[in-house]
């Protein structure tokens, strides 16, 4: 089997196993709880900026390398966003 052979064939076990992939996503449907807590965040940080006060925020003792990475991800995800929304003030919220 020459190289350009085995090309062909990674690519076509490649496309198989997307469009395999994309049936099964298709058939089961995911479907996540809202949680009022990360939506309610954002608009906590705005109101903190706005009255001039601190913000803590504690996402627990999750860690990136176990069971809790997922955990530990959403945790960094839901920081930076919150974040992201309070560097349009000009003071830090999280810490005088």
């Amino acid at each position: 089997m020459n190289d350009n052979t085995l090309v062909v064939v990674i690519l076509l076990i490649a496309l198989a196993l997307t469009l395999a992939g994309t049936a099964l996503m298709r058939r089961w449907r995911l479907s996540l709880r809202p949680l009022r807590a990360f939506g309610t965040l954002p608009t906590l940080v705005d109101e903190a900026i706005e009255s001039d006060r601190t913000v803590h925020v504690s996402f627990g003792h999750a860690g990136v390398g176990a069971e809790t990475t997922l955990t530990a991800v959403v945790g960094a995800e839901a920081l930076q966003a919150m974040t992201e929304r309070a560097a349009i003030g000009d003071r830090s919220p999280w810490s005088r």
